[in-house]
């Protein structure tokens, strides 16, 4: 009696490691796949992102208020964060922020990441070079709210101008323009701080 049970167990088990030897690569190919036509969505997406950045860069002219409205939207789709419609209306009357300054974006959490990807969008798209951002620094001098920082009073308008914007973008009063002390930054650097 014992033997047939057995003979059953080795059968199953010789069964199963067939099924897994066959289904495996299966799988494996379809994740894989799926992960790669992943890669390809986001680099679609930074296509179309680079080429709505290069539209909006461009001063506005009556005739090109379609094409506009179309790469605000495809900022507004792949931001992570959706853009006001104040934000929306000035990137399309191209309200242009006059800034000469290198803007770094700073953050002390990741709750801040989606923000600041909206912000650098937003700041690329008027023309402001973003040279950089952290959305998780851990700095015991980071404020607890928002605000540009600026090292120089050559900058005091840039900083108090883009400190303007971006109150406007993300209807956020808090955001005011302030003077640090830093004389290992070169002038023209700003930084935007989203708080803790």
């Amino acid at each position: 009696m014992e033997e047939p049970k057995e003979n059953r167990w080795q059968g199953l088990n010789a069964v199963s490691g067939l099924f897994a030897a066959l289904a495996l690569p299966i799988v494996l190919a379809m994740i894989g796949n799926r992960y790669t036509n992943a890669l390809k969505e986001r680099e679609i997406q930074g296509r179309f992102v680079e080429l709505a950045l290069s539209i909006l860069k461009e001063p506005p002219k009556p005739e090109s208020r379609g094409v506009r409205g179309w790469a605000i939207g495809v900022i507004n789709q792949y931001s992570g964060v959706p853009l006001s419609q104040e934000a929306r209306e000035d990137l399309k009357a191209g309200a242009i922020i006059a800034s000469q300054s290198r803007v770094y974006l700073l953050a002390g959490g990741q709750s801040h990441a989606g923000r600041i990807d909206s912000l650098r969008t937003m700041l690329l798209a008027q023309g402001v070079d973003v040279i950089g951002q952290n959305a998780s620094l851990q700095d015991e001098t980071r404020p607890k709210t928002p605000e540009v920082r600026y090292f120089f009073d050559s900058d005091s308008a840039d900083a108090k101008a883009i400190a303007a914007r971006v109150r406007k973008w993300f209807h956020d009063s808090s955001f005011v323009a302030q003077l640090y002390q830093d004389r290992s930054v070169r002038p023209g650097y700003l930084e935007i701080w989203l708080g803790r």
